[in-house]
């Protein structure tokens, strides 16, 4: 039996994130609010519509059918307005979070493991990213 070894020069790189930049941190900043804003929006505009049904209801089994009903549609309104309205800060958000993520520009070392005749070595090298 005969083992055959060969000498190979192996490359693999890691790239790891180093510490993100103040301009990065403000986008996800301000798309986290955005995103709990938005939020806020849909839940309470879903909460007044659930609530102006519910006091449709209770003056259609009461019999009062003619009754004044300006609250509830009001609130119908409002609901819906808050609904739509949360849909731009939504799409403001996801828009922050893609900016903070493309805008990574920095110099980093970066080192490569290798494997040259029956040893192993690390070297380091500076890396400029832009992304």
């Amino acid at each position: 039996m005969v083992v055959v070894t060969l000498s190979i020069k192996l490359q693999a790189q890691i790239v790891k994130k180093t510490n993100a930049s103040i301009i990065e941190i403000n986008y996800l900043k301000r798309s986290h609010k955005q995103k709990i804003a938005a939020w806020s929006f849909l839940t309470g505009g879903v909460f007044l519509i659930v609530i102006s049904s519910v006091m449709r209801n209770t003056y259609i089994r009461n019999g009062d059918y003619y009754s004044n009903q300006f609250l509830p549609n009001t609130m119908t309104i409002a609901g819906g307005l808050s609904m739509v309205g949360s849909i731009p800060l939504f799409i403001s958000s996801a828009k922050n979070k893609g900016r903070a993520i493309g805008t990574s520009v920095g110099i980093s070392m970066q080192s490569i493991m290798g494997y040259s005749e029956r040893l192993f070595f690390q070297n380091s090298y500076p890396i400029v990213f832009l992304k």
